[in-house]
């Protein structure tokens, strides 16, 4: 029973068959809409290639936190207080993260990169904490947190850089690592777990519309 009024994270061979959505996913998938909204706002003002292409940077980086929640609600989710507490946590962070989005068109990222960072600490530490407790998860978990961990060392050193056009690249950089993890990581589990595949694009399909609703 220890920890038992905190909880544990749920075991990857323990599958949940047709899951439903929890009201916490829901309203977390609606603060990633706003967010999104919100970086269309501030690309109307930057209408410019250099808006554009900040556009969609942030858009990826967005992305690659929604995945993570999305694999991680659908691998390890348990309607637990430490479950709840560490989305909640999320949802606080990225939003916090998102009011950095105008700095960010203008060409301003420290503030982007620090919040941004310890929203990615908090995946690490999921997981890293879930291969302790599940260490069947260990064997895509080590090179997942091992792959992070050189992009935010990347991605916390491009603030140092004086040069603008190589603090873009090292930002790039580091997104392309992050990104290419994470879609790694879901092609790991998706391949022998049909019902995570078909519950991830389920949402996909969901946050595409919620996205592109007026």
């Amino acid at each position: 029973m220890k920890n038992s009024w905190w909880g544990t994270p749920r075991t990857i061979t323990d599958i949940v068959q047709n899951r439903k959505i929890s009201w916490l996913e829901l309203f977390s998938d609606l603060v990633y809409v706003v967010i999104i909204h919100g970086f269309v706002e501030n690309l109307s003002a930057h209408f410019s290639l250099d808006g554009f292409v900040s556009f969609w940077i942030l858009f990826l980086f967005i992305f690659n936190t929604w995945t993570n929640m999305v694999l991680f609600f659908d691998l390890h989710g348990e309607n637990n207080l430490r479950n709840t507490f560490f989305a909640l946590l999320q949802i606080v962070a990225i939003s916090f993260t998102a009011t950095f989005t105008p700095a960010y068109f203008e060409g301003h990222y420290t503030g982007f990169i620090i919040a941004y960072s310890f929203n990615q600490l908090i995946y690490m530490y999921l997981f890293f904490s879930t291969m302790i407790a599940d260490p069947a998860h260990g064997i895509t978990t080590k090179p997942f947190l091992l792959a992070y961990t050189i992009g935010e060392f990347i991605f916390v050193g491009s603030i140092f850089v004086p040069n603008l056009f190589w603090q873009r690249l090292l930002i790039f950089i580091a997104l392309l690592i992050f990104i290419s993890t994470v879609m790694g990581e879901r092609q790991n589990f998706t391949l022998n777990l049909s019902s995570v595949e078909s519950h991830l694009r389920f949402r996909q399909r969901l946050w595409s519309v919620m996205v592109y609703l007026p």
